[in-house]
C-alpha cells in the first residue's frame, strides 16, 4: 500500500492557516527549502527534519531571482508529481509550492545584499546570484516561521552568506544568530554553531528554542555535561519536549546516572507516547540493570561456594562485575583478558570481534575453551590481536586444580606464550602443559574418554553411581570426588559440550564411539538437570537393590512423565510413595 501524499498548498495564506493549527498543538516545525527535482541529498535532509521535528514543511520553488541573464530558467527541471511521491515515502506532512508572482509581488523592491562576503565564492562568476538566494531564503523563513531549517552541504556558500550577512547587518538580532547557529550545526560546524547560539541566548535569554538548539550541538559533539546544564535551562524556560528529555536521558546515562536517565526517558515518552528511541533507551537500561543484578547475584553465590574459590574472603573486593553490552570499554585498562563463555564457536567469535576493538595494543587475550579450535575463534581478526592470543585452559575449580594447559595459536608470539607460562607457574603455582591445537587438547581428550567410558560401563554392569565413585575415588589414590562428583563440579552441560566437540572432529579415531554421550545424560541436560551425583545417586538405591530399574530408566521416565523442568528427586519420591 502506497504512502499518503503530503498536503500541497500554493499560497501564503493557505500555508499560514495550516501551520497555525500545528503551532497550537505545540509541535516543532522543520523546513527543507528546495527547488524540486529531488534526489537523495534532498531526502536525507527531509529525514533529518523528520527525526528532529514533529512536522516537516518542504518548499518547492524554482527561484527566478538567482538565475542570471544567460542562464536558462525555463530549462530547469520541474517534477512536482515525482517529488510528491518521494516525499510521501518520507512521511512529509506539507509541501509549499508557490507561484513566482505570489513570492515576488508586483513592485517588489526589497533585496538582501550579502556584500563582500560572497565575492571570493560563486558570486564572482554569477553576479546577483547570492542576492537572489539570500532573498528567497529569508522570505521562506518568514513565510514558514520554522523552528529549524535544513540545508545540504551543497548549500554551504548560500546558507552561510545569508545568515552571516544577517548577523553583520543586525549584530543585536538574536534571530539572525539563532538561524546562523542552526545552519552551522547542520553543517557540523559545532564550534561556530555553539558560539552563534550562545550569542543568540545572550541577546534573548528567554527563548527556550535557542537552548534546545544549543543542546543539539552538545549532543552532536558528545559534550554531555554541557548538554545536561543546557537542557535544564531549556526546561526552566518552559521549552521541554520529547526530544530535550530524550537528549537529557542519553547524557545522564553516559554520566552513569541511570535512575535520573530513566526519569528523563519516561518524560520523553510522556511527551510523545510513540517515540521509539525513548522506549528503546528505557529497555536498554532495564535490561542492563537486570544483567547487573544477575552478575551481582552470581558473584554472591560464588562467595558462598564450597570449595571456596577465594584464598581470602577480602580478595572478593578486588572484583568488579559487569556485562558484555555495557562494560566492554573497561577492557582497555586490562593487561590480560580471559574469555570464559559457553562452549560455542559462533558465540566466542562474535565476542572476540567486539573485544578486539576494546583492548589496548599490549594486552594478552586468551580463551578458556576446553577444546574448540583456538585459531578458529579469532579467524579474520587483526594480526596484532592474533599475535597476543592463545588458549589458557584452567581446570575447574581453578583455585585447586594444578593443571593449566597453554595452547598457542598459529600466529601467537612465542614471547607471549612464555610470559603467560611464567606467570602461571611462578605466581599462580600451576603445572604448565603445552598442548597442540587439536580437538580438546590433552586433559579433556583423556578425561572425557575416561568419563564416558566409565558411564557406559556402569550402565552395562548395572552398577550404582555411589558404587562407581566408591571404587574409583580414594581407594585408587584419586580425589574423593572420583568420577560423578567431578562431573558435577565441572557441570554436565560442559561435559556434553566437550564430548560432542570431540566426536565429529575425530572420524578416524578407533576409540571414537567411547565419546558418544549416553542417552540419560542427554535427557538430563534437556531437562536442565546438571548434577548426576546430587540428583540421582541417593535416589537410585532402592531400584538398584530390587533390580527393578537402572538409572537410565529412572531419568528417562522422570522427564517423560513429569516434564523437563521437574527434577528427578521429586519424581523418585512420588514413585517411592514418599512426600
Amino acid at each position: 500500500m502506497s504512502a499518503s501524499r503530503p498536503k500541497l498548498v500554493r499560497t501564503v495564506p493557505q500555508l499560514r492557516q495550516t501551520l497555525a493549527v500545528v503551532r497550537r498543538e505545540g509541535k516543532r516545525i522543520g523546513l527543507v527549502p528546495t527547488m524540486g527535482a529531488l534526489h537523495e541529498g534532498h531526502l536525507s535532509l527531509v529525514r533529518a527534519s523528520k527525526t528532529e521535528c514533529d512536522f516537516t514543511v518542504v518548499t518547492i520553488f524554482v527561484n527566478p531571482s538567482q538565475f542570471g541573464p544567460n542562464e536558462d530558467l525555463d530549462a530547469y527541471p520541474r517534477t512536482l508529481e515525482a517529488d510528491l511521491d518521494a516525499l510521501a515515502q518520507c512521511g512529509v506532512e506539507l509541501v509549499f509550492a508557490p507561484a513566482a508572482e505570489d513570492v515576488y509581488r508586483t513592485g517588489h523592491a526589497t533585496w538582501v545584499e550579502v556584500g563582500s562576503v560572497a565575492e571570493p565564492l560563486e558570486g564572482e562568476c554569477r553576479p546577483g546570484h547570492f542576492r537572489g538566494v539570500a532573498t528567497i531564503v529569508l522570505k521562506l523563513l518568514n513565510m514558514v516561521g520554522a523552528d529549524a531549517a535544513y540545508f545540504g552541504q551543497k548549500d554551504y556558500e548560500n546558507a552561510m552568506q545569508n545568515f552571516k550577512a544577517a548577523t553583520e547587518k543586525g549584530p543585536d538580532n538574536a534571530d539572525a544568530f539563532s538561524n546562523l547557529g542552526k545552519v552551522e550545526y547542520k553543517l557540523r560546524q559545532y564550534v561556530e554553531a555553539e558560539a552563534a547560539l550562545k550569542q543568540a541566548i545572550t541577546l534573548n535569554p528567554d527563548n527556550a528554542v535557542n537552548y534546545k538548539d544549543l543542546a543539539l550541538v552538545y549532543n552532536a559533539n558528545r559534550n554531555y555535561k554541557a548538554l545536561i546544564e543546557t537542557v535544564n535551562q531549556c526546561h526552566a524556560k518552559g521549552g521541554g519536549d520529547y526530544l530535550t528529555y530524550y537528549m537529557l536521558g542519553k547524557a545522564l546515562k553516559k554520566e552513569d546516572q541511570s535512575n535520573e536517565a530513566v526519569a528523563a526517558f519516561k518524560q520523553s515518552v510522556a511527551k510523545k507516547s510513540n517515540y521509539y528511541n525513548a522506549h528503546f533507551a528505557l529497555g536498554q537500561i532495564y535490561q542492563s540493570q537486570e544483567k547487573f543484578d544477575l552478575a551481582a547475584k552470581s558473584f554472591k553465590a560464588a562467595l558462598k561456594a564450597r570449595p571456596a574459590p577465594f584464598y581470602r574472603a577480602d580478595d572478593a573486593k578486588l572484583i568488579t562485575t559487569g556485562n558484555f553490552e555495557d562494560d566492554l570499554d573497561k577492557l582497555a585498562e586490562c593487561d590480560w583478558v580471559i574469555e570464559v563463555v559457553v562452549e560455542n564457536l559462533e558465540i566466542k567469535q562474535a565476542l572476540m570481534a567486539k573485544v578486539s576493538k576494546q583492548v589496548n595494543d599490549t594486552a594478552i587475550v586468551s580463551t578458556n575453551t576446553s577444546g574448540i579450535d583456538v585459531d578458529a575463534i579469532v579467524e579474520g581478526l587483526p594480526d596484532g590481536f592474533r599475535s597476543r592470543w592463545l588458549g589458557t585452559h584452567f581446570f575447574n575449580p581453578a583455585r585447586y586444580m594444578k593443571l593449566l594447559e597453554l595452547i598457542p595459536g598459529k600466529d601467537t608470539d612465542p614471547a607471549v606464550t612464555q610470559r603467560v607460562a611464567e606467570f602461571g607457574r611462578d605466581l599462580l603455582g600451576k603445572g604448565i602443559v603445552f598442548a597442540k591445537n587439536t580437538p580438546n587438547f590433552i586433559g579433556n581428550r583423556i578425561g572425557a574418554y575416561g568419563m564416558m567410558y566409565t558411564v557406559n560401563r556402569m550402565l552395562e554392569d548395572g552398577l550404582a553411581i555411589a558404587q562407581v565413585d566408591a571404587i574409583l575415588g580414594q581407594p585408587l589414590g584419586r580425589p574423593k570426588t572420583a568420577v560423578f562428583k567431578t562431573a558435577d563440579m565441572v557441570g554436565i552441560d560442559t561435559l556434553v559440550h566437550v564430548a560432542k566437540n570431540i566426536y565429529p572432529a575425530i572420524p578416524d579415531d578407533p576409540q571414537r564411539e567411547a565419546y558418544r554421550v549416553p542417552g540419560f545424560i542427554e535427557k538430563m541436560v534437556e531437562g536442565r538437570m546438571n548434577k548426576i551425583y546430587e540428583e540421582v545417586c541417593l535416589l537410585e538405591q532402592p531400584f538398584i537393590k530390587d533390580d527393578k530399574k537402572k538409572v537410565s530408566d529412572i531419568i528417562t521416565e522422570a522427564i517423560q512423565t513429569t516434564g523437563e523442568n521437574i527434577t528427578v528427586r521429586r519424581f523418585a519420591r512420588f514413585q517411592l510413595g514418599g512426600e
